[in-house]
């Protein structure tokens, strides 16, 4: 799971995973906010191993169905933030 994948350097990681590793599956969560820029993903759209959510890593709810949904336990949360509230990750 990638957060704030569609900003410079969240779009760039995602192009390098999916490129160097022919087994990842990356879920993008981001919020669409400040830097956020979908075009910079927008040729990925339709690919198998790529997912794009509208949301906040702040939300408890929206993150734990994500990876519940997901076929396998993400063994990396990448997370740019500056500003969510993640009281939740330190428990």
């Amino acid at each position: 799971m990638v957060t704030g994948g569609l900003g410079f350097i969240g779009s760039n990681f995602i192009r390098h995973i999916l490129s160097a590793y022919d087994d990842a599956y990356i879920i993008n969560l981001d919020r669409l906010s400040i830097g956020s820029n979908p075009a910079n993903l927008g040729d990925l759209k339709g690919n198998p191993r790529y997912r794009f959510v509208e949301g906040d890593i702040a939300d408890y709810d929206l993150v734990a169905e994500l990876v519940k949904d997901s076929d396998t336990s993400p063994s990396v949360i990448f997370l740019f933030s500056t500003s969510s509230q993640l009281k939740w990750l330190a428990t």
